[in-house]
């Protein structure tokens, strides 16, 4: 121990201190307790932390640990009583501990956003129309990484590849621009270096598309396939980026486009490419609603109601996708009028649409892919949950929801096993706000151990960040936030006033919180 100054031999000694920074305190030295930064801060550019740490004596003692210093060591010789540092064997009873695990944390901490470096992977070949040719490796990552996350099905290609990408090539510079920066942003998730190309690339995408729409004359701009593409890329990179309001604005853009195609190309079908953008449009509109319940931006009329076929981008059919439609149109007419679900007519409609989607058969092209097939099942369970709480509000501890949610979350086991999360974010969501997290046990695994809803959930989103193209942080935001707010109605003592008797579950949990959500 080093001694003392000769200034110091004189002095009293000096007893600990409480009031010295938290920085000087985790790094274990001396703080000379200036203000309002320290010496030892100031001298090594350090933050100079203060605050205060509670501590509790009952869950220290509980632990059989001592309570701060006492009975460990003390300069003056007061006594002090004895803290028990263990417990007899026969006070202790030992209770089964799960697993833990980083995801499983809803609150953020500071680890949660460091940069997450990765290693790039070298491309071996090159667009000639390509700006700059360091953006080669966003070809190679689009199509190796990015276009596999966009259909839940292995056999079928997904749109992104199969009619994007080489459309793209053979378009302008804007076209591969926008490709590029959709590649970019998705790539920056796990390699921030990527960021301000991405943002780079979207912001010149932006401005020439916004040049071309204010100059050029307005039906070449609506006959032209490239505009409605390069307007899909833009909104799902806004729904990579931060998913707010953004990626909707584009989506309206989108609305107005296609009704100007269709005026001055009445009865012309569109080709493969118009057709899916319009399909990426429709889809992303209607399912993004069921969350919120805001008005339709893409109307039913994009839907085939007799078209049983799976699509493998849409992991269901588009007749599922139709009753979808209709439900939440429905859920919205009772959102601006609760007193409507009373009425003859509702009902009518409601119990149609629960006839349709209890009959509805989904066919899949390739029998053997089972991941397509339980897909399209996973987001029927999900309709019909969607179904009974937004129309004829049924809420988490509902029979036939628990039962649809216990069997969904089996599906989503086989698909974490078979390693395709893909386009599943809606039946998770759907699934997540209406578990009963009081009785969330759904099975046990190989090893016989219990499986709870809420580290399932917990997992798959873990999971879904890595190998989505939907904003997964947004999506666990919204989750928590609801699992938040059921836990605290549940604690409150205050009865709930008129407005909200007229509201059911959904209307009160999930629509507030989630809005401009993307979920497609």
């Amino acid at each position: 121990m080093p001694r003392r100054k000769a200034a110091e031999r004189g002095q009293p000694t000096k007893s600990r201190s409480r009031n010295g920074c938290l920085t000087c305190r985790k790094r274990k030295i001396r703080c000379d307790e200036g203000r309002p930064v320290c010496g030892n801060c100031r001298g090594r550019n350090l933050e100079c932390q203060r605050g205060i740490a509670l501590k509790w004596e009952a869950e220290y003692t509980s632990r059989g640990l001592a309570f701060g210093r006492r009975g460990v060591w003390n300069k003056q010789k007061t006594p002090f009583d004895d803290v028990p540092t263990h417990f007899m064997g026969e006070m202790v009873e030992w209770v089964s501990f799960p697993r833990i695990q980083p995801y499983h944390f809803i609150n953020s901490t500071i680890e949660g956003f460091e940069d997450v470096l990765a290693e790039q992977e070298e491309l071996g070949f090159a667009f000639p129309q390509l700006e700059e040719q360091s953006h080669a490796p966003l070809f190679n990552y689009y199509l190796e990484r990015f276009c596999p996350l966009t259909t839940p099905s292995g056999h079928a290609e997904s749109p992104f590849a199969s009619l994007v990408l080489p459309f793209s090539i053979s378009a302008s510079s804007n076209a591969i621009n926008a490709v590029l920066a959709v590649a970019a942003r998705h790539l920056s998730k796990i390699n921030r270096a990527w960021k301000p190309v991405a943002m780079q690339l979207e912001g010149k995408v932006l401005r020439n598309l916004r040049k071309r729409i204010t100059v050029e004359d307005p039906q070449r701009i609506a006959l032209d396939p490239e505009v409605p593409t390069i307007m899909m890329m833009l909104c799902l990179f806004e729904i990579i980026n931060k998913c707010d309001e953004r990626w909707v604005v584009h989506l309206k853009g989108a609305r107005d486009l296609i009704r100007n195609r269709r005026r001055f190309l009445p009865k012309s079908p569109a080709d493969s490419l118009v057709a899916f953008s319009e399909r990426f449009f429709a889809f992303h509109d209607v399912i993004g609603r069921t969350a919120c319940g805001e008005a339709a931006i893409f109307g039913s009329d994009y839907w085939n109601a007799k078209d049983t076929e799976v699509d493998a981008w849409l992991g269901c059919s588009p007749e599922l996708v139709s009753i979808v439609c209709a439900v939440t149109e429905l859920s919205r007419l009772r959102m601006q009028d609760p007193t409507v679900s009373t009425k003859a007519d509702f009902a009518i409609r409601a119990e149609s649409l629960e006839h349709q989607l209890s009959n509805l058969v989904q066919v899949v092209r390739e029998p053997e892919d089972e991941t397509l097939r339980r897909s399209a099942e996973v987001k029927r369970l999900t309709a019909v949950i969607y179904l009974y709480c937004a129309l004829h509000g049924a809420s988490p501890t509902t029979l036939l929801v628990g039962e649809n949610v216990r069997e969904i979350l089996q599906h989503f086991i086989y698909f974490l096993n078979q390693g395709v999360i893909a386009g599943l974010t809606w039946p998770l969501f759907v699934t997540a706000v209406e578990l009963d997290t009081l009785e969330d046990e759904i099975g046990t695994d190989e090893l016989g151990q219990p499986i709870y809803g809420r580290q399932l959930i917990l997992k798959v989103l873990d999971r879904m960040s890595q190998s989505s193209v939907a904003n997964i942080s947004r999506t666990r935001s919204v989750i928590s936030q609801v699992w938040n707010a059921r836990e605290l109605d549940e604690c409150s003592n205050s009865l709930p006033s008129e407005d909200l008797d007229l509201r059911n579950d959904w209307e009160r949990f999930v629509a507030p919180v989630s809005g401009n959500m993307s979920l497609a």
